[in-house]
């Protein structure tokens, strides 16, 4: 039982930290957007994307709701998008070029 808990602890904390990671990405994301003004077309261009997706993925929920529920949102395409590794990597770098 202990060996069980703990493997399901490590599971659990790993979840957590991805969770935490892209929580921060979508933050990024929304500051560009939101306080920075960056476009959707320029966003597309830095993130390998179409702007349709920028738009729908991004912008719209920024738009839409609250500050809270656009990360969160933002966070779940992030998790799940096609292009997620050069996506994820191209956020990471967008604060410093």
């Amino acid at each position: 039982d202990f060996c069980l808990s703990r493997g399901l602890g490590d599971v659990y904390k790993r979840q957590v930290i991805r969770m935490n990671e892209e929580y921060s990405l979508a933050k990024k994301l929304y500051d560009a957007v939101a306080v920075n003004g960056t476009s959707c077309r320029k966003l597309a261009r830095l993130l390998g994307v179409h702007a349709s997706t920028v738009s729908r993925h991004v912008i719209q929920p920024i738009k839409r709701t609250s500050e809270e529920e656009a990360i969160r949102k933002i966070a779940g395409w992030l998790k799940y998008c096609k292009k997620k590794g050069e996506v994820v990597e191209r956020v990471a770098r967008l604060g410093q070029q």
